[in-house]
């Protein structure tokens, strides 16, 4: 029987400077494309710049699109992942599917991060889907919700 049950999202305060931070290399690299683009576009140019403002151009675009990739990727996981802190053991859900499960005593130590939460384990992270994961667990949480977290899972650690 579980008493405490305790459903985690990332931080807020992280998400939205991961934007930010993400967006503002978008913005470099489209001024960057903006720039080569205008440059192709000029009357004085030799060969030699129409080859290097291609190349800046293309490689600024791919920049940019993996970069859009890289916050709808963020804005995702924030809105779709769950890790639920149980009595006995952690459950990352993505989508309502179980990604993984992982026993408290599994758990070496715990560390705190500026909002920040690292669980350090014995082994390998068993995944869902039968895979190995890896052995630290790094997310980024509120200060109220690490606290939570801590008092839950201190005294189930095997130390």
């Amino acid at each position: 029987m579980q008493y405490n049950v305790l459903e985690v999202k990332e931080s807020k305060f992280m998400v939205v400077l991961a934007c930010i931070s993400t967006g503002l290399l978008e913005c470099l690299f489209l001024a960057l494309a903006l720039s080569s683009a205008i440059r192709l576009f000029n009357e004085n140019r030799t060969f030699d710049d129409e080859v290097v403002c291609s190349i800046i151009l293309i490689s600024s675009i791919v920049f940019s699109v993996i970069i859009a990739i890289m916050i709808i990727y963020i804005l995702r996981t924030y809105r779709y992942q769950v890790d639920i802190y149980m009595d006995d053991k952690l459950v990352r859900k993505r989508k309502g599917i179980v990604i993984f499960e992982l026993c408290y005593n599994d758990i070496i130590s715990m560390r705190e991060g500026i909002f920040s939460l690292y669980l350090y384990c014995k082994g390998p992270i068993t995944m869902a889907n039968g895979k190995k994961g890896p052995r630290t667990i790094y997310e980024h949480y509120a200060k109220r919700d690490k606290v939570r977290i801590k008092q839950l899972i201190s005294p189930k650690i095997q130390r």
